[in-house]
């Protein structure tokens, strides 16, 4: 996110006001107290501009920092912490959205595929909005990967159906091992909530359901290799409806809107 900056994006027709600190991090209030997150898009808070409409917020009384981006992965959550330990409170939570970061630490990932922006070219776009169009343009040109939309929510049921067990398995597991060696180096301690993937939820013609086997091979990858096995003091996880109204995305219909997103203890589920 742009540093040290106020501005205003475009949402459903609203426009929400957005404020920055100097390392990019989304605030509500600027206080002395607060608790940093980290994560991608998700936790950003695209379709909110209150704090208290944050689904956090029901969890933790303390004023949030929001250090996310669309498009920014665990591995590259990680690497910002690392490079910025000075000033990563003791206490920290970091957010993983299944929807899109089970496919971010798979090895084949190269992040720089899917970014648009370097963080020099940042304050110009703020500056002048209409540069932002010219990278877009330039992105999609020349890099192989890069997309301004998202696979459809069936194409990516079965992506995640395609990919081997043991893949995935071996994948998380070296996340988990990444974040807990960062965890003991800076002497962190930290929350972990995962916010399972909006593509779960399919169409029956009047509702949106789970999809069973998506669901039951997603159950076991996190109780197989997360639950019991981070340095975390609580791993959370966003509880799945059985069956949900059909405006439970935000506008992009890429993210699950904040209202409708409620956590529990991971071992309630595990």
């Amino acid at each position: 996110m742009p540093k040290n900056k106020a501005f205003c994006i475009k949402y459903n027709k609203k426009n929400l006001n957005f404020k920055t600190d100097n390392l990019g991090g989304r605030f509500f209030f600027q206080k002395k107290e607060y608790l940093q997150v980290f994560g991608d898009s998700q936790v950003l808070g695209l379709d909110i501009e209150e704090q208290k409409k944050h689904y956090l917020k029901k969890y933790y009384e303390e004023d949030l920092v929001l250090y996310a981006a669309p498009n920014n992965g665990p591995n590259e959550v990680l690497r910002f912490i690392d490079i910025n330990q000075d000033i990563i409170e003791d206490k920290i939570i970091i957010n993983l959205n299944l929807a899109v970061d089970l496919f971010r630490i798979l090895p084949n990932h190269n992040f720089k595929e899917f970014v648009a922006l370097k963080d020099d070219e940042i304050d110009s776009v703020i500056k002048y909005p209409i540069r932002y169009k010219f990278i877009i343009f330039k992105n999609l040109l020349f890099k192989k990967y890069f997309t301004v939309s998202r696979k459809n929510d069936q194409e990516m049921r079965d992506l995640f159906l395609s990919l081997d067990d043991q893949q995935l398995e071996k994948s998380l597991k070296i996340y988990i091992n990444k974040l807990n060696y960062l965890s003991k180096k800076l002497n962190l301690d930290f929350d972990l909530v995962l916010i399972s993937p909006y593509w779960i939820y399919q169409s029956n013609g009047s509702e949106y359901i789970k999809n069973k086997k998506i669901e039951k091979k997603l159950n076991a990858l996190i109780c197989n290799i997360i639950n019991g096995k981070t340095h975390s003091e609580t791993v959370f996880i966003s509880r799945l409806k059985d069956k949900i109204e059909y405006n439970f995305l935000t506008a992009d219909k890429r993210h699950f809107k904040s209202s409708e997103i409620d956590i529990y203890n991971l071992d309630n589920l595990c």
